[in-house]
């Protein structure tokens, strides 16, 4: 799909989920401190740094450290484990599209201290970058998301978002997109 398409999309979709959007940052505003929202610098489209948005799941913490969330966090709150579960934390991320830093569809972003180190770890993974990253992905659907355990898990990952960015079009772009509320929305790790 072109920008334009993932942008009339992603505002279709911001005004369906108003209500939703609106009732989950009351309860996370009732359930913690903080904001509602957070905010994290990922690589896009060429390498492009931008911020990507999430409801708030963790606690607030004045570390400016990244430290990704492990089984058992303690720094997630409760009502955050039930947003990630259920990926509505990711749902602000229509913000981004609407922005056109991401697709609806593309390889998952991640923070530039990951991308660094996978790039020395993985031949193949600049790739991922001549794509604007999605907000759901192949390597999503095929359940290949949350805690990374081990670099081969990863490859994994890597894998599914070559193949996808080798074989984008538009009948695929929609596969994964009826493919994710079944198998891209729960998530049994952080």
């Amino acid at each position: 799909m072109g920008t334009l398409t993932n942008q009339l999309l992603a505002a279709f979709l911001l005004l369906l989920l108003l209500p939703l959007l609106f009732t989950l940052a009351v309860l996370i505003r009732l359930t913690s401190k903080g904001s509602v929202f957070y905010k994290q610098q990922r690589l896009g489209y060429c390498k492009q740094p931008f911020y990507i948005y999430k409801f708030r799941t963790m606690k607030v913490s004045s570390t400016a450290v990244f430290k990704a969330a492990k089984p058992g966090d303690s720094r997630i709150t409760k009502f955050g484990h039930f947003l990630r579960k259920t990926s509505l934390d990711e749902l602000p991320q229509l913000i981004n599209v609407l922005k056109g830093e991401m697709a609806l569809v593309g390889p998952r972003p991640y923070v530039p201290e990951q991308n660094h180190y996978y790039e020395t770890v993985f031949a193949n993974y600049h790739l991922r970058y001549t794509v604007l990253p999605g907000m759901t992905g192949w390597a999503q659907v095929k359940g290949l998301r949350g805690y990374v355990k081990s670099n081969a898990a990863m490859q994994e990952r890597v894998n599914a978002d070559i193949y996808y960015v080798n074989n984008k079009t538009l009948l695929f772009d929609l596969k994964i997109m009826l493919r994710t509320p079944i198998h891209g929305f729960i998530n049994n790790q952080p």
